[in-house]
């Protein structure tokens, strides 16, 4: 080829093409979400469940595994009954130190009778707890019954109700 065998194409002025899309046999073009021909929709071949429902099987086992692990290192020495019936007694032994207190006069009197009457419940609740689970805890529970009924009518300065606490405590002592 020498160098004056091509030639460009001859300049033609501007003509302004009117543009006309063809959709084939199609008197409207294709849905904008529709795929293109041609293209696969899916996985090329059948998807296998095996690595789906080991990963589901893996984070099941761990995740139970790490629950089970945190339960163990932070439950307490003590397990069931027993541990219910201390936890019981412990808010009698507290409220014995309030009471102690009290006569000195140096007890908070921040606390309000919701607030006794929450800790009374919830002592009596474990008290019902401990009896309901090993029938060694029954005097504990029993004595707790009669304390539940102060706690009911918020009767707390009563000396039947002191009367019931040392009830409770020596129930408490006793086991």
């Amino acid at each position: 080829m020498t160098e004056s065998s091509w030639n460009p194409p001859p300049q033609q002025p501007f003509e302004q093409q009117s543009y006309e899309p063809q959709f084939g046999q199609q008197a409207q073009p294709p849905h904008p979400y529709q795929p293109q021909p041609g293209v696969p929709w899916g996985p090329a071949g059948r998807a296998r469940p095996f690595p789906l429902v080991l990963a589901a099987v893996a984070g099941l086992v761990l995740g139970g595994g790490g629950v089970g692990l945190a339960w163990w290192l932070t439950s307490g020495s003590e397990e069931g009954a027993a541990a219910y019936a201390a936890g019981a007694c412990a808010i009698v032994e507290e409220h014995e130190a309030d009471s102690t207190a009290d006569a000195g006069g140096e007890a908070d009197s921040s606390e309000g009778p919701l607030a006794e009457s929450h800790r009374w419940t919830a002592a009596w609740g474990l008290a019902k707890s401990a009896a309901d689970q090993d029938p060694s805890f029954k005097a504990i529970g029993d004595s707790f019954d009669d304390l539940n009924v102060f706690v009911s009518r918020a009767e707390f300065d009563t000396d039947e109700f002191r009367e019931t606490v040392a009830e409770a405590k020596a129930a408490c002592d006793d086991v």
